[in-house]
């Protein structure tokens, strides 16, 4: 009889150690998923902070001017500009755009813009008065493939027929409605680089030191 007893109290203890586990795991699988559940905002907060950022424009070489959309880079007359002078436009890529004789239709590097000139050379960063630089610069992209010569071509609206300073004038004009030149009319006409270096707001300015 003591030992049915005392089989019965075994088996009452066994069975509350049993419900106490079962319990502890209900607790256990409630703290895992808040756990989860903290674990998973903090990851999300984590791929905000840690998402690359976008890759910011660099600056002229010597200067504190960030390359921006729009730009226009002016070369005065030299031995390297055919002594006629020379003008690019900057993408929104911060590629230069221009339209040069051994291309016709160039896109590149600053860089390599800049290694086309002589030790010495200066660049003349400008602004065109007026605006329209993002406008212009998207245009310059969409349209320096459909440049086919260099040859000064005096009619205005002739894409593939095209120099430099025409070129950075169809951007403007065309693409924000920009007449840079001061022209007066849009048909026939020709613009010097000079004519948009005299036009325009100068920025800044650098030159090539190798």
């Amino acid at each position: 009889m003591q030992l049915k007893h005392s089989l019965g109290f075994l088996f009452i203890i066994c069975f509350a150690f049993l419900f106490a586990g079962v319990a502890s795991a209900d607790a256990s699988s409630s703290m895992i998923d808040d756990s989860n559940s903290v674990t998973q905002s903090t990851y999300s907060q984590d791929k905000t902070i840690i998402s690359p950022t976008a890759e910011l424009p660099e600056k002229y070489p010597g200067t504190n001017i960030t390359i921006q959309a729009g730009d226009i880079i002016y070369n005065p007359k030299s031995f390297s500009t055919f002594l006629a002078g020379h003008v690019g436009i900057v993408g929104t890529d911060y590629r230069i755009y221009h339209v040069h004789p051994y291309g016709p239709g160039i896109s590149e590097s600053l860089d390599s813009y800049i290694s086309r000139f002589s030790k010495g050379n200066t660049f003349t960063i400008m602004h065109a008065y007026g605006g329209g630089g993002l406008s212009a610069a998207r245009w310059a992209m969409n349209n320096i493939g459909r440049v086919q010569n260099y040859t000064f071509n005096h009619t205005l609206n002739n894409v593939a027929d095209s120099y430099c300073s025409k070129f950075v004038w169809q951007a403007y004009y065309f693409g924000a409605g920009n007449d840079i030149a001061n022209l007066y009319q849009t048909s026939i006409g020709f613009v010097l680089p000079s004519d948009i270096a005299k036009y325009n707001s100068t920025v800044g300015s650098f030159h090539k030191t190798y």
